[in-house]
């Protein structure tokens, strides 16, 4: 898990290729809470990860979730925030 897509871009460049021009961006990433709730109160705990999803200027959220029985931690999440 990373902040890096398959080709090594960072959020910015895959909002950009998304056809989504930004003046703010950020993204949370988290593996192994098995619940919404849990992973929200673990990235309020994290001021790095608190401040993203309090970005004032922020204008669109994103949420994604993915599942693999077959990894050691399951469950897999990624947060996006931003502003055109």
């Amino acid at each position: 898990m990373s902040h890096f897509g398959p080709n090594g871009q960072d959020i910015g460049k895959r909002l950009m290729g998304a056809g989504y021009p930004f003046h703010l961006a950020a993204e949370n990433v988290a593996a192994g809470q098995p619940t919404l709730t849990g992973l929200i109160d673990d990235w309020k705990k994290s001021p790095t990860h608190s401040r993203n999803m309090l970005l004032k200027d922020a204008k669109h959220i994103g949420i994604a979730y993915e599942y693999k029985a077959d990894t050691k931690f399951k469950t897999f999440w990624a947060l996006v925030v931003a502003a055109p």
